[in-house]
């Protein structure tokens, strides 16, 4: 179906084509709900949060029950900085999709913005837990555990194994978690290497910047 060809286009990142397909998709059938949800995502790729936000609510509007709309929901309402609304939309899709990770991410990055780090950190290990390999996993539950001023919540020594593991396996390691790995030295004392780190980190940048011109 167009809906299905359009998801996939949009996966490869081949958005122009994707929303084509998402248009006639809508066009034969308005009231799919699964199109309409695809193309509220295709708004959020192409950077149109404010109108994919609002695709998102009036799908939740007739579908209250909708737990996917509501998970997506969430982790775009973080991005719009709307981190208690954004909490409280993920919790309900958690409540049915409690093996995605990206959504136990999610969660983790709203509660510790809402200064809840003991919970941020549990549902940052889950994640992680779920998703060995994804990389925004590790990444956000290492930040926490070096940053959070929560001692109860603190672990530099955790966080400096998960970014040594994510690095270790990363060809060509990105200035981001390098930033992250400098700052997680820096919370453990080790000065020196946080400011080798921090030097790699601003290596890296400006080799993708040459890269990209």
């Amino acid at each position: 179906t167009h809906k299905n060809f359009a998801d996939g286009l949009l996966q490869r990142g081949r958005v122009a084509e994707a929303e084509i397909h998402y248009r006639e998709a809508l066009r034969i059938q308005p009231g799919w709900s699964e199109a309409r949800l695809g193309w509220a995502d295709l708004l959020a790729v192409q950077g149109r949060v404010g109108e994919a936000l609002g695709r998102y609510e009036e799908e939740l509007q007739r579908s209250p029950s909708d737990t996917r709309a509501a998970g997506r929901y969430g982790l775009l309402l973080l991005r719009a900085g709307r981190f208690a609304e954004a909490r409280d939309s993920v919790e309900r899709a958690l409540a049915v999709h409690g093996d995605v990770a990206e959504l136990h991410v999610g969660m983790a990055i709203a509660t510790s913005q809402l200064g809840d780090f003991a919970r941020a950190v549990r549902h940052g290990r889950e994640a992680l837990r779920l998703a060995p390999a994804l990389d925004s996993a590790a990444n956000n539950l290492a930040w926490i555990l070096a940053t959070s001023p929560d001692p109860r919540a603190r672990n530099p020594e955790e966080s400096i194994r998960i970014m040594g593991r994510l690095l270790r396996e990363a060809e060509r390691p990105d200035p981001a978690y390098l930033d992250t790995l400098a700052a997680v030295y820096a919370a453990a004392g080790r000065f020196p290497d946080a400011i080798d780190t921090a030097a790699r980190a601003e290596k890296r940048a400006r080799e993708e910047q040459r890269s990209a011109m």
